[in-house]
């Protein structure tokens, strides 16, 4: 039996110590009535062995009448340990006790022995029990670092188990610094030994990073080597600032690409939503490749409706989106009662429909006659309409149907809600443009003659070249060059005020028609 009072007293042979001991309390003891020391034992088998933990023990057989006040292991890797090394407390008092080490070296030789601490102040120890710690698992890092973005990437690793720690957590870290660990960033691809990849995300671009696996088992870590790897650079795309061509269901806006970073664009387009920041996952337009400037054309929009809306480039690299979001909202939606829709646009204080009125019944329901014949329309002192040159596949769209004055003064033509503008109207608008009809017409020439003179359509009114049935005969004329539309305000008992844009001048003129002929309806809202 050893002892000590934080010396090594095993060091001595009892026989010596008892000697010491008889000779100093010579008054006290007889000869031969040696005193009698605790007796502590070491489990003789350390079991649970991992690469940072194990489980020994012992136990306190007699206290020699002394109170053991303190009992465990103590461990090291010197031969002998003391409590002057690593130690448990494991409660006090005789008997058996359980002692767990943890913190542990992998495959590293230890020694431990139990320990018991009495009153006096001395510490008692058991034998000595040898035991090695099994080694870490061992991990390594995929030596390749795949489908690299601006923001993401792709890498893995293999552990192999020691067949005694299990694998509680594995996977990769990454920091921009050169030896990543657990307290920066981290995928967890569960437990157990294997090989696994992972997703690196929330990068940043054109930054070099590096990345290591980690197989963490008893709360050891153990990492493969390190690999470093740069992001790749998004492109820099903007959004046209403004959008056109606004109607309830559809709009034009577009983007330009101004750098690809490096990489081959191999998508741009806008994207839109009702909330803001849109994204590709949300609606988008798909307009080509490459760098620089391209047009959107929106579809399928709401009426009505405010939306956001932002160019987007793709790469190798990534998806970018134009800083500059823009908004927009969409054009009221009218119907007639034939349930043709109309766009609406707002011009100054007024509201336009963006199209000629092509409703073929009042808005009582009552049917308009179709008038086909010449001399039967150059007769007419009722309502009619017809179709520029009686065919509807020309004018029944943006063009609209050609109504006689005596259809616009019924005051039923018009959608509930709307009506046939007045020549004050038409004046007000007129106004507002500063007299130029270049602001009300569409622009180019695929719709209107050349040089379709100031054309800008900047109003988005989107006049069209719809002709007339004129002359006072029936005969239709100048389809593609002449927009005509009535008033409701007559003149005189004969004529009626009615307003003309032309396609060799940007003006807006204002004439007077017999109530026979047949214009345009363009309708304002109440």
């Amino acid at each position: 039996m050893n002892l000590s009072k934080k010396q090594q007293f095993s060091k001595f042979p009892l026989f010596i110590l008892g000697i010491v001991i008889l000779g100093l309390n010579s008054c006290f003891y007889k000869l031969g009535d040696l005193p009698s020391f605790p007796k502590v034992k070491t489990e003789s088998t350390v079991s649970n062995i991992q690469s940072s933990s194990a489980t020994s023990g012992g136990s306190v057989t007699d206290d020699a009448g002394t109170p053991i006040i303190a009992r465990g292991v103590c461990w090291s890797t010197k031969v002998d340990p003391t409590v002057e090394d690593s130690i448990t407390k494991d409660g006090s008092g005789k008997g058996l006790f359980t002692s767990y080490l943890k913190n542990l070296i992998p495959n590293t030789i230890y020694f431990v022995r139990a320990y018991a601490s009495s009153t006096v102040g001395y510490y008692f120890y058991g034998q000595t029990v040898r035991f090695k710690t099994n080694d870490l698992s061992t991990v390594s890092t995929d030596l390749i670092v795949s489908e690299i973005t601006a923001t993401t990437a792709n890498v893995g690793g293999t552990v192999l188990g020691n067949n005694s720690d299990p694998v509680i957590a594995k996977g990769v870290c990454w920091s921009t610094r050169i030896n990543p660990t657990l307290n920066d960033s981290l995928t967890i691809n569960g437990p157990g030994p294997g090989g696994f990849e992972s997703k690196l995300t929330n990068l940043s671009e054109n930054t070099t990073y590096f990345v290591r696996a980690y197989a963490t088992s008893n709360n050891v870590t153990v990492y493969g080597d390190a690999i470093g790897f740069q992001t790749r650079k998004l492109p820099n795309v903007t959004t046209v600032s403004n959008v056109i061509n606004i109607k309830y269901s559809s709009a034009t806006s577009g983007g330009i690409v101004i750098l690809d970073g490096g990489e081959i664009i191999t998508k741009r387009g806008v994207c839109w939503n009702t909330i803001p920041n849109p994204t590709i996952n949300d609606s988008i337009t798909s307009d080509g490749t490459g760098l620089g400037i391209y047009s959107s054309n929106l579809s399928n929009l709401n009426p009505n409706t405010k939306y956001y809306v932002r160019a987007y480039a793709t790469s190798i690299a990534g998806t970018s989106y134009g800083i500059n979001e823009v908004t927009f909202t969409t054009a009221e939606l009218v119907t007639d009662i034939d349930g043709n829709a109309y766009d609406v646009v707002s011009i100054g204080t007024q509201k336009w429909m963006v199209e000629n009125l092509k409703t073929t019944r009042f808005n009582d329901g009552t049917a308009i006659p179709l008038v086909k014949d010449p001399a039967a329309w150059a007769n007419l002192s009722t309502p009619g309409y017809c179709w520029f040159n009686n065919d509807p596949t020309i004018s029944n769209h943006a063009y609209g149907a050609l109504y006689n004055w005596y259809t616009v003064s019924t005051s039923k033509l018009a959608p509930i809600g709307w009506h046939v503008p007045t020549d004050e109207d038409w004046t007000t608008l007129s106004t507002f443009v500063g007299g130029n009809g270049g602001k009300l017409k569409e622009a180019g020439t695929s719709n209107w003659a050349t040089p379709n003179t100031g054309a800008t359509n900047v109003t988005n009114f989107s006049a069209l070249p719809s002709g007339s049935r004129g002359n006072n005969d029936g005969t239709f004329i100048s389809f593609g060059q002449y927009s005509f539309w009535w008033s409701s305000t007559p003149q005189d008992n004969t004529l009626v005020y009615f307003r003309i844009l032309s396609y060799n001048n940007s003006n807006i003129d204002k004439s007077s028609s017999r109530k026979v002929n047949g214009f345009a309806v363009r309708c304002i809202k109440d």
